[in-house]
């Protein structure tokens, strides 16, 4: 989009030259009041992507590119702002005082400056890439924002707080039953997103019309679009995570205290990291396959800073509760990371244990919580770290497949899939 007003400007800039050589001041004139026009559309695209908190490529991937890349984006952003500031001064001095040689001469040289805002624009897009190549539709926030504490109620599964955020990626909307259009095709639509997402996923709906969804009708409503959707009210908490938090608001009508009112009501769908902070929001309508395959990228993007490698689970001996299972697991962070909780759906609970020598004799160690530094990793093997499978409750045998999920100290929950190997194997 930006490249438009760039290429627009540009063409408009060579015409006002071409007739200014031709003494068609008039035209001239047309052309140089058009070229600030749009260096004026460019200057507010600029900016309104500012006010909105976005920008052209993130943080985090702004600081991973060149000198270079960060100097053509700077210099573009500068002298596309100049040329509007002088197109003013163009237009101000042809239209008002009629100064023909100085009208063209302050033409004359907006074009070596508008020509460089091309070039630096090009450079921009070429090494930031072609947008269609990106496949997120997230519109993301400058910095994840915290939603704090609040309590809300679920008809279904009774008390949802922030804690209930940490473990999961939550899609969070917000609506009403008696909406007859934009919500039931939201809910609609983030029922189909959520298929075939294999990751811990919960969409949270909050209704912006407490006084009329009671508990009972909300969650019949909610249920009818997807059984495991969350339906969630309160007379107060939701005003304030809107408006303090996420920066939105809810309107009621005027005539709100009759039976028949309008809500007004953030119509985006928000997504929470499983750390509890909001990344982003997705603008209605829903683009299904894209917000589908988005998640998928934002969900894999997340979990490369944590690997499991090399998972075994040994084969239980006849009669045992017990077994144990090996790993390596690595940071690729620049931060301190902590394994909080280890789980899997085949045993009836795991936990982390150390081989411990002491005085001649050998025993094991309870390890709640298993610290991994930045940019390294830590090796369960026999003999030291490792995992304690208690109760099996299927059948594990040579060859299978077990699932294991790790809870890390920020919430974020990984998967990794184990093979069960005979003890000879190791």
């Amino acid at each position: 989009m930006l490249a438009i007003p760039n290429v627009i400007s540009f063409v408009l800039l060579l015409f006002a030259v071409y007739f200014a050589r031709k003494r068609n001041i008039r035209a001239h004139k047309f052309m140089v009041f058009l070229t600030m026009i749009t260096s004026f559309v460019l200057v507010y695209m600029f900016a309104e992507m500012r006010l909105q908190g976005g920008s052209l490529v993130d943080k985090e991937r702004l600081a991973s590119f060149s000198i270079w890349f960060k100097f053509f984006l700077g210099s573009h952003i500068l002298a596309a702002t100049v040329t509007f500031l002088i197109s003013i001064i163009v237009v101000t001095l042809g239209l008002c005082q009629n100064r023909k040689v100085w009208h063209k001469r302050v033409a004359y040289l907006l074009v070596p400056i508008w020509a460089y805002s091309a070039i630096s624009g090009v450079a921009v897009y070429v090494m930031v890439g072609s947008p269609d190549e990106s496949p997120t539709v997230l519109e993301s926030l400058v910095s994840p924002r915290d939603l704090g504490e609040f309590e809300l109620q679920s008809n279904s599964r009774g008390s949802f707080t922030h804690e209930n955020l940490k473990g999961k990626w939550s899609l969070l909307t917000f609506g009403y039953t008696f909406c007859p259009d934009i919500c039931p095709m939201t809910l609609s639509d983030l029922n189909q997103v959520t298929r075939g997402i294999q990751e811990s996923l919960q969409v949270l709906f909050i209704t912006a019309d407490p006084k009329r969804d009671k508990a009972d009708l909300l969650e019949k409503y909610v249920r009818q679009f997807n059984s495991e959707f969350m339906d969630l009210r309160s007379e107060s908490s939701v005003e304030e995570i809107l408006s303090h938090r996420l920066g939105a608001k809810i309107v009621l009508e005027e005539n709100f205290k009759s039976e028949h009112y309008s809500v007004f009501h953030p119509t985006g769908v928000y997504l929470i990291a499983p750390d509890g902070k909001v990344l982003g929001f997705y603008r209605h309508p829903i683009d299904v396959k894209k917000t589908r395959d988005d998640l998928k990228h934002i969900i894999a993007e997340y979990g490369k800073h944590f690997e499991v490698r090399d998972l075994k689970v040994i084969e239980p001996i006849k009669g045992a509760s017990v077994t144990a299972a090996y790993a390596n697991f690595y940071n690729n962070s620049q931060f301190p990371m902590q394994i909080v909780e280890i789980r899997s759906p085949s045993f009836k609970s795991v936990e982390m244990h150390n081989t411990v020598e002491r005085d001649g004799t050998i025993g094991m160690t309870k390890q709640p919580i298993l610290n991994i530094p930045p940019m390294s990793s830590v090796t369960f093997s026999p003999g030291g770290l490792h995992l304690m499978l208690f109760e099996p409750l299927n059948l594990i045998k040579i060859k299978n497949k077990v699932e294991f999920q790790f809870l890390t100290g920020d919430g974020f929950l990984f998967h990794s899939t184990a093979t069960v190997i005979d003890r000879t194997d190791l």
